[in-house]
């Protein structure tokens, strides 16, 4: 909003109206998805509870620091604090790590984690590599719930969601639109716990 303001200032000078009115436009759009996320986890919150963080960063850092304490080498490769980030891909892609942790810690292999991260001025792409077991868990079975919350939140933009077994190990790979599209719905499920 704050970029709105600065070039709706500049709409009266002929020779920079062009680029502010773009520049307006492009903002407006991506304040209007955000919001429409934030409104969106407003109303899926069950009452009396606080909304979980969509700070990608300390999301990230979070699960480094249980993979860690759980054996696991872990490897980030971009940066999670990238402001250039849209508000409404980071919520989202918080809720992916933190979902994407919580089945590593249940599941995984002994071995390295590691995050991928990538933009371009179209999409935010975001993967996460975990060994697999060399057994399976037996013990604990899936019952799909995680991956099919985040393929929910994923797909309820227009993204790309994946996840399954690589070679010897596990990927979860998201791409998501960095723009606003008018076939976007801007929905996110609820937050719930994991119990993936």
């Amino acid at each position: 909003m704050t970029v709105v303001a600065m070039h709706s200032q500049l709409l009266d000078d002929d020779s920079s109206r062009p680029a502010s009115q773009d520049a307006i436009r492009t903002a407006a759009r991506k304040a209007l998805t955000d919001l429409r996320f934030v409104i969106q986890l407003a109303e899926d919150a069950p009452r009396g509870t606080e909304v979980p963080s969509g700070d990608l960063a300390a999301a990230i850092e979070e699960a480094t620091e249980e993979f860690q304490a759980a054996g696991h080498p872990v490897v980030c490769d971009g940066d999670p604090s990238d402001e250039s980030i849209p508000r409404g891909a980071e919520i989202i892609l918080a809720r992916i790590v933190r979902e994407s942790a919580t089945n590593i810690l249940k599941y995984a292999g002994p071995g390295e984690v590691r995050f991928v991260l990538r933009s371009d001025p179209e999409s935010i792409a975001l993967t996460i590599r975990s060994p697999q077991p060399t057994t399976p868990r037996r013990d604990l079975p899936s019952t799909g719930t995680g991956l099919n919350r985040m393929a929910e939140r994923v797909l309820g933009v227009s993204g790309e969601f994946t996840a399954g077994p690589v070679g010897s190990s596990w990927l979860v790979s998201v791409r998501l639109p960095v723009a606003d599209t008018p076939s976007e719905s801007a929905k996110l499920s609820p937050g719930e716990p994991s119990d993936s």
